[in-house]
C-alpha cells in the first residue's frame, strides 16, 4: 500500500479521495510529549571550549623570536620564542593581485615577513604560543 493509494485519478487530471488514508503517529500512537524550557542566568553560564589546548598568547607585531613570562602548555617561565614564517592564503591572494597589476614584481611577497604568516613556538616544549597573520604589523609605529 503505497503513499497515494487512497487516491485516485479522474479525467480531469485532478486527485479524488475514493478510501481512507491510513496515518501512523509517533511514539505508539500517543500525542508527543510536550518539551518546556527554562530561562536559564546568564550568570550562571559558564564558557567552554572546543578543544583542551591553552589560547594563543596575542603576538600582534613580533616577527622576531620575542620572551613571554610562561608558556602556556609546559608552564616554564622566562620562555623565548623560537618563529617560523610562511607564506598563506592571503600572501598568495596578494602575489596573484601583484600578477595582474604588474607581473615583474609579484615574488615580492614571498620575501617580506610582514606579508607572511608568523607563528610562535616555545624552546621547550615546541608547542604553539602565538601568531601573527600577514600585513597585521603593516602600518604599526614602534613606541620607544
Amino acid at each position: 500500500m503505497g503513499l497515494f493509494s487512497g487516491l485516485t485519478k479522474s479525467n480531469g487530471g485532478e486527485y479524488q479521495n475514493v478510501g481512507s488514508v491510513k496515518t501512523t503517529t509517533l511514539f505508539g500512537g500517543e500525542e508527543p510529549p510536550l518539551v518546556t524550557a527554562t530561562p536559564v542566568a546568564s550568570s550562571s553560564l559558564t564558557a567552554t571550549t572546543a578543544s583542551s589546548s591553552p589560547p594563543l598568547i596575542p603576538l600582534t607585531s613580533c616577527r622576531f623570536p620575542t620572551t613571554i613570562d610562561t608558556c602556556p602548555h609546559c608552564h616554564s617561565s622566562q620562555i623565548t620564542t623560537k618563529i617560523r614564517t610562511y607564506p598563506s592564503c592571503e600572501t598568495w591572494t596578494i602575489i596573484i593581485g601583484l600578477f595582474l597589476v604588474f607581473w615583474p614584481v609579484c615574488w615580492f611577497p614571498l620575501v617580506i615577513d610582514s606579508c607572511k604568516t608568523t607563528d610562535h613556538y616555545c624552546t621547550n616544549c615546541n608547542e604553539s604560543v602565538g601568531r601573527v597573520k600577514p600585513l597585521s604589523d603593516c602600518c604599526v609605529k614602534e613606541m620607544g
